[in-house]
């Protein structure tokens, strides 16, 4: 979101998200095979995240994202915990791309599984 609003300043952030329909951010992470693949967070700017971002409260835009699966979102971790259980990518190369590892391994089903092993 803050990439929205930086690319446009004189733009507050409720009218960027008045004229947005869809929030894409990814990665391109190293799958088992050769090559990359993609992983896409996904936020769609339904009544809560408007008003979470309108009141300043970016910091629980990752939760709406968790709690709105129904609607379409979806988180980073969300997308790599899926690339892993698919097979897609390692658990290692998936933890290399989150934010929180933690929270990828308990969604992926890893457990204690991390980096080191």
């Amino acid at each position: 979101m803050t990439a929205l609003t930086d690319a446009a300043p004189a733009l507050a952030a409720g009218d960027v998200l008045d004229c947005t329909l869809l929030y894409i951010d990814g990665a391109w992470v190293p799958s088992d095979g050769a090559g990359r693949i993609a992983a896409c967070e996904t936020m769609i700017p339904t009544p809560a995240v408007r008003n979470l971002i309108r009141e300043g409260k970016t910091h629980q835009i990752l939760s709406a994202m968790q709690t709105g699966s129904a609607s379409g979102m979806q988180t980073m971790d969300s997308a790599l915990a899926s690339l892993v259980r698919a097979g897609k990518i390692t658990q290692r190369m998936a933890e290399g791309a989150s934010s929180t590892p933690e929270e990828l391994r308990r969604m992926s089903g890893a457990g204690g599984f991390g980096m080191a092993a």
